[in-house]
């Protein structure tokens, strides 16, 4: 299974750019990166994808589903691991934009955030099957274990119908 990543490039006045990896989730992708490679420089593969007008215009694009990690290059480089707010429950729509993409600092900050977050779904998930909390608690749910990760660059992403949403955000972005 690939470990997907995708890239946002700030290109002078123009806006951003948006780039995919197959590979440039990978452990080995995420410490070079931590240990000051430029993503853009990683061993891999960038294709094109889309250009934006803001980063936060890349980050509601996003498939948390499908992506592991986001780079932002602009000057310096940043980080974010993406999680997926998606909930394995039959019944339910599970949309690809709806997630958080949180700043890690170091592969064992990722691990340890990924692991939170999943053990987190796992006892969500369990909540709703056996009827203890109502499906539409979900999202705020999902919302209120993302912001408990304060004092990181942190962008919350929700899609409702015909929607798309940036509902939370801590730290600044490099552009509105």
């Amino acid at each position: 299974m690939a470990e997907r990543a995708a890239l946002v490039q700030r290109q002078g006045s123009e806006g951003w750019h948006v780039y995919h990896s197959r590979w440039g989730g990978t452990d080995r992708a995420l410490s070079a990166v931590c240990a000051g490679v430029v993503p853009s420089d990683l061993p891999v593969s960038w294709a094109y994808d889309r250009s934006v007008s803001s980063f936060t215009r890349a980050v509601v694009g996003l498939d948390y589903l499908g992506t592991e990690l986001l780079y932002r290059e602009q000057g310096g480089q940043r980080t974010f691991l993406a999680l997926w707010f998606g909930l394995p429950l039959d019944g339910t729509e599970c949309r690809l934009e709806a997630g958080t993409a949180v700043e890690v600092y170091s592969l064992q900050d990722a691990r340890n955030v990924r692991a939170t977050f999943r053990e987190f779904k796992g006892s969500l998930v369990d909540a709703l099957e056996s009827g203890d909390l109502p499906a539409s608690a979900a999202p705020f749910a999902l919302l209120g274990v993302a912001r408990q990760l304060r004092g990181r660059e942190l962008y919350v992403v929700w899609r409702g119908i015909g929607t798309c949403d940036l509902l939370y955000m801590e730290g600044r972005p490099p552009d509105p």
